[in-house]
Parts: C-alpha cells; sequence; structure tokens
C-alpha cells in the first residue's frame, strides 16, 4: 500500500553562529526530529526492535545506547546533535570529551555524580613549594624517580613551578591509575611470550576484524572480560591531572635536554632548541623548536609501558613514525600546542585506541594529517578515542577505518573545531583513487553469520565539524554511516561545505545498523566530485532492518545522487531525506548501478530471498522511504551520461520542475 501525506507546516527560519548554535535549542525548528515526530503520530512504526535482531543474529556486545536507538529511530538525530553541541561545548575540557566517549558505549565512572564524604578528589593539588617537595620525594619511593645525571637536576631547577608541578600531578595521578589499569588488562587474560613488537602485539589484538573466518579465538575470550568502566576511571584520574600542562604559559626557558628514570621508563624533556627525538619515552616534554618526532610519539608501548605522553608547546613540529598516539593495552596522550605540524603515521595511530584510550589535542595551526596505516585519526575498538584539532585550515587524509570510526565496544571521534579544512580517504597526490571506507563518522561490527560466527556489534564512529568552508571525500559506508549493529554520526555546524562520497554514505545504514548525517548552516554542495559511474545507495537511506537519516536544515544546496538514493527504505530499511529550507537543486544521476530503482522518498524490495531463513520477518516487515523539503524551491533534474561535463546534458522533457512547497512527506510501506 502506499500511502502519501502533505502537510504544510511554515516555520520562521533563523541563522546562529556556530557559539548560539551550541547554547540555543531554537535551530531545532528546522530539524528532522520534529518532523519524524509528526510520521511517528501518523505511522508508529519506528522500531527496529533489538531484541529481535539479536536473536536473529545471535550478535555479541550491542551497546545499550545502539538498543535504544533502535528501539526508536527518531532519537538518533537528537543523539546525534546533542552529541556534537556537548563536545563543541567542551571542548577544552579533555576530561569531559573523554567521559563523553564512554557515556556513548554505556561505561561511566569517576565522577559527574554527587561527591561522597571521604573520597579524595581525582585532582591533586599542590600549591606550594613544600608540598611539591613532599610528592617527589613519595614518586621516589613510588616510582623510583631519579634524575639521570646531574645535568638534570641544575636543569630541572631551571624550570617553573607551574611546570614542575604539572609533571609530578601527572606522575601521582598514574601511580594512583596503575593498579586499576594493571587489573584492566590482566582480567583479559591477554597472553604474550614478552618478545613480540609492537606491530606482533596489534596484529594479535585485531585479529577478529580483519580475518572473515578465525582459526584462533583467544582474542575472542579476552572481549568477555573487557571492564571499560575500569579504562574510563583511569582516563578520569590521569586527564584531571593532565589538564595542568594546559596551563604552563612560559615556553622560552633556558633548559637543555635531560633525562628522569622511573620504573614506567625515561622521561625526556627538550628546550627551545631544534630536536631530533628518537629514543622512546614513558614521557616526551617539549618547550620549543622545529622538532623531528620519530618515536613512540605519545603511545604506550605495548607490555613495556601501559601510559604514554608526549606534550610539544610549540614550534613546526613533525612526527613521523609507525604508532603515533596510540593506546594499545593502555593509554596515550599527544598534546600539540602550536606551530604548523606534520603527523605521518604508517600504523594505526594518531587517536588509535585496542584495549585502551587515547586523547589527541592539536591546539593551533595549519596541519597535515597523514595517516598510510589503518585506523587512524579517532579509531576505536574495545576502548574509546578523542581525536580535536582546534583551530586552522588543515588537511587530513586517511585509509579505512578512521577520521571518527567505531569498532566493537569502541567509540571514536574526531573534532575539528574551526578552519576551512580537507578530509581525504586517500594519500597526497593520489589523483581519482579508490577512496577509502568506513570514515568520517562510520562504524562496523563483524558479521560472521556464514563463517565461524562469531558476530560482533559495531560501536559509535562521530565526526563533528564546527565552523568553516570544509571539503570531504570519502568511498563508500562513510560520512555517517554505519554496518552490521554499529551507529556512524556526522555533524558539520556551519560553513559552506562540499561533501562527496561514493556510495552507501552520507546517512546510511546497512544490516542491523544506523546511520545520521546532519549539516546545520551553510550553502553546501553534495557528491558533484563523485564519479557519476559509481554513485548510488547515498544520502538517507537504510537496509536490511538499518536506518538512514539525512539532514541538511538551512542553505541554498546542490545533491548529486544516483539510484536508489535520497530517503530510500529497503528489505525493511528506514530511510530518510530532509532539506529544511533554502534554493535546492536535485541531480538523479542515471548510472548502470541498480538500474531501474527509484529515489526520492520510496520504499523498495522490502522481501529479500534471505529473509526466508529469519524468525521474524513476517511479523515485523515494514519498510519506509521518507522525502522532506520545506521552506524552498526545489528543483529536479535527470543527468544523462556519465562524464562531469555532461553535466548540463539535461531532460527537461521529464523531470526539470520547480516546487514551491512548505512540507512535503512521502512514505511507502
Amino acid at each position: 500500500m502506499k500511502k502519501t501525506v502533505l502537510v504544510l507546516l511554515i516555520f520562521p527560519l533563523s541563522l546562529f553562529s556556530q557559539e548560539e548554535i551550541l547554547t540555543k535549542r531554537e535551530i531545532n525548528q528546522n530539524s528532522v526530529v520534529d518532523e519524524l515526530n509528526l510520521l511517528y503520530n501518523e505511522t508508529g512504526i519506528f522500531n527496529l526492535h533489538p531484541e529481535v535482531l539479536e536473536a536473529e543474529q545471535s550478535v555479541k556486545y550491542l551497546l545499550p545506547t545502539t538498543k535504544i536507538l533502535f528501539s526508536d529511530i527518531r532519537l538518533l538525530p537528537a543523539v546525534s546533535e546533542n552529541f556534537a553541541r556537548s563536545v563543541l561545548k567542551y571542548r577544552n575540557d579533555l576530561t569531559t570529551l573523554t567521559h563523553f566517549g564512554f557515556r556513548m558505549t554505556g561505561n561511566i565512572a569517576g565522577g559527574f555524580g554527587p561527591p561522597l564524604p571521604g573520597v579524595p578528589p581525582s585532582e591533586i593539588l599542590i600549591q606550594t613549594p613544600h608540598q611539591l617537595e613532599e610528592y617527589l620525594n613519595q614518586l621516589r619511593n613510588k616510582i623510583d624517580f631519579q634524575f639521570a645525571d646531574d645535568v638534570g637536576q641544575k636543569n630541572w631547577d631551571k624550570l617553573s613551578f607551574k611546570f614542575q608541578s604539572a609533571l609530578v600531578k601527572f606522575l601521582m595521578a598514574c601511580t594512583t591509575a596503575e593498579p586499576i589499569l594493571h587489573d584492566f588488562i590482566s582480567a583479559q587474560n591477554i597472553v604474550f611470550s614478552g618478545t613480540e613488537s609492537p606491530e606482533d602485539v596489534y596484529e594479535k589484538l585485531i585479529d577478529p576484524w580483519q580475518k572473515r573466518q578465525l582459526d584462533n579465538f583467544s582474542v575472542l575470550e579476552s572481549l568477555k572480560e573487557v571492564d571499560l568502566a575500569k579504562l574510563a576511571f583511569c582516563n578520569r584520574i590521569i586527564n584531571e591531572n593532565l589538564r595542568s600542562f594546559l596551563q604552563v604559559s612560559e615556553t622560552s626557558v633556558d633548559c637543555q635536554h635531560f633525562e628522569i628514570e622511573t620504573k614506567y621508563g625515561s622521561i625526556g624533556i627538550f628546550g627551545n632548541q631544534k630536536d631530533t627525538i628518537s629514543k622512546n619515552y614513558f614521557i616526551s616534554l617539549d618547550f620549543g623548536g622545529d622538532d623531528l618526532y620519530t618515536n613512540n610519539c605519545g603511545s604506550n608501548m605495548p607490555l613495556k609501558n601501559e601510559i604514554g605522553l608526549l606534550v610539544d608547546y610549540s614550534g613546526n613540529d613533525v612526527y613521523k613514525s609507525d604508532f603515533i598516539n596510540a593506546g594499545i593495552l593502555g593509554l596515550s596522550f599527544l598534546l600539540d600546542f602550536g606551530g604548523n605540524d606534520e603527523y605521518k603515521n604508517s600504523k594505526p595511530g594518531l587517536a588509535f585506541s585496542l584495549f585502551g584510550s587515547s586523547v589527541f589535542t592539536d591546539f593551533d595551526g595549519d596541519d597535515l594529517y597523514v595517516s598510510s596505516g589503518i585506523y587512524s585519526q579517532g579509531s576505536a575498538v574495545a576502548g574509546v578515542s578523542v581525536f580535536i584539532d582546534q583551530k586552522g585550515t588543515d588537511r587530513y587524509f586517511c585509509k579505512n577505518y578512521s577520521q571518527g570510526f567505531g569498532g566493537t565496544l569502541g567509540c571514536g571521534i574526531l573534532l575539528d573545531v574551526a578552519g576551512n579544512d580537507i578530509f581525504k580517504g586517500a594519500m597526497p597526490g593520489e589523483n581519482e583513487p579508490d577512496f577509502a571506507s568506513f570514515i568520517q563518522g562510520a562504524s562496523r561490527g563483524r558479521w560472521a553469520e556464514a563463517t565461524d560466527g562469531q558476530s560482533l556489534a559495531g560501536g559509535f564512529g562521530i565526526f563533528i565539524d564546527g565552523d568553516g568552508a570544509d571539503t570531504c571525500f570519502a568511498g563508500s559506508f562513510s560520512q555517517g554511516a554505519a554496518y552490521y549493529f554499529g551507529t556512524g554520526m556526522f555533524n558539520d555546524i556551519t560553513g559552506n561545505d562540499a561533501y562527496n562520497a561514493v556510495s552507501h554514505s552520507q546517512g546510511y545504514g546497512v544490516h542491523f545498523a544506523l546511520g545520521n548525517f546532519c549539516d546545520f548552516t551553510g550553502d553546501d554542495n553534495y557528491n558533484a566530485k563523485t564519479e557519476q559511474s559509481k554513485i548510488t545507495q547515498i544520502i538517507g537511506s537504510g537496509r536490511d532492518n538499518s536506518c538512514g537519516i539525512f539532514c541538511d536544515k538551512t542553505g541554498n544546496d546542490s545533491y548529486y545522487f544516483g539510484n536508489r538514493s535520497a530517503g530510500i527504505g529497503d528489505m525493511r530499511g528506514f530511510g530518510c531525506f530532509f532539506d529544511g529550507s533554502g534554493e535546492n537543486s536535485f541531480y538523479q544521476i542515471s548510472n548502470d548501478l541498480n538500474s531501474g530503482s527509484p529515489s526520492l522518498g520510496k520504499a523498495v524490495s522490502p522481501i529479500h530471498p534471505g529473509n526466508e531463513f529469519r524468525l521474524f520477518s513476517k511479523e515485523l516487515n515494514w519498510n519506509s522511504g521518507i522525502f522532506i523539503s520545506k521552506n524552498g524551491v526545489n528543483r529536479f533534474f535527470q543527468v544523462l551520461g556519465e562524464d562531469p561535463s555532461e553535466i548540463q546534458h539535461i531532460n527537461k522533457n521529464s523531470t526539470d520542475s520547480v516546487l514551491k512547497l512548505s512540507q512535503v512527506f512521502l512514505i511507502d510501506k
């Protein structure tokens, strides 16, 4: 049965600055959430029944937040937008940002509730030189804190009280977190010989997510013992004291390189010289100079250190190493306060977590990020990763599973606060490559129904951009997309942006997954530079017990899309396209992919041959595709040919039309 509902609703449109958008909820008047609520009153169907899907698939580790979103998919855009606002509001508070990531996984600890009598504060207070010396004595006993030579003591005395206190507070926090972190790691009973390289450790731990069929199930047994609440507690303890490094302002110091030895490893402290730092340190601290880092770059070295830290205060630095800022069986922190920096990692890194957590912040500068290793730039499996770039015109290049990716029991967050940036799923200089997939707010689980039966749910992959005219390039399953019990979220607040993806992207969920894309303001362009012969299944679509929601709230936008796109429900899926206002142009490309499939608010293929193997396919078989446009003027074109130069070749007789409607709903089910 086909049902068309026409509703005329006119709301005043208000444009807000980035800060106003963060603090005012009036922007919701152009929100897809209100429209879904209206449709719910009409249909009452927005439940994907998570308990049924779990039973059908025998999937493990479906996160509690995901279950709630499955049970009422109207909550998906509301949660995504609220999370983006909150992250931007607390963008300078590492404690709160990390807490947000753990909250998405359903694991919170270490604060934000009512204070308890007798429980000491997480932040250590050092207010006098006498208190500082008392803590230094404790560190000498607890972690064998000692200067490597007499030069070390002399240079230490040259440093400010504020800096000395920041380091001591961090070290004391490490001693508090140490037994909790040991318990987190040892409970997983991951056995190593002790001779493995970091690469060996990574390859063993990531094995289930790289192989379609397993012959070794030991890591899956370890997953059963993962307690992310313990990891959240450790992060709270560390982050509360890590913030003291943010308060150190005097970066020009008369200090030579010296080292401090501890049972955790060496601490390297560098002055304002131009340094090449190749030794792996437990903690690397640098006050200035254009430095080259080829060491562990804040990564905890697996089975050697469980915590790693790098702080660089100024200089145009180059970070070039394998694992940069990777938390593998531990915690990793990297803070760079200024300079036009280059980050080049050949292995997973730049806020990558695997049975651990990682935090990355670059506070200023026009930076270059080149990750030739997969799982980078805010990517997490069994942990939480937070990647933050505060300002600057930045360039991002990556491979798969990056730029805000969440795997099993993971939440990966990428936040770029401001700047006209480029995000690209390719390496610099590549011409017309096959762009990387599962990037820019994406999630993927492990679907093993046809192999070893060890199906693992995805996590949360979250991409947030605050301000700037940005350009994004991705392949498939990207820009607010998810696969197999994962959730992908993409939010851009302001700017005239250009988004390009090939398929299964921009608010797309497939195979028991949830994808959400939202652009708040700006005159945006979608997929104009995507190869037209490849584009399909994009912009707000859900396939196979999944939900994909696309929302562009305001602006004069251009949309390029292929067949089976723009508000499509497919195989018991829910797809929604929403545009809040503006003069918009829609270019539907008729290529050979999914030829004959409709676009613009349709439900297709409600029954699939695979459904005959499912238990509840008849009882819960609903399918909806929705196209919503309001407060604007829309022009629709059919594009002939596959060459972008032929974009003006338009079949005006069939699809060229102008609609002056406040709001249109098209529901097929």
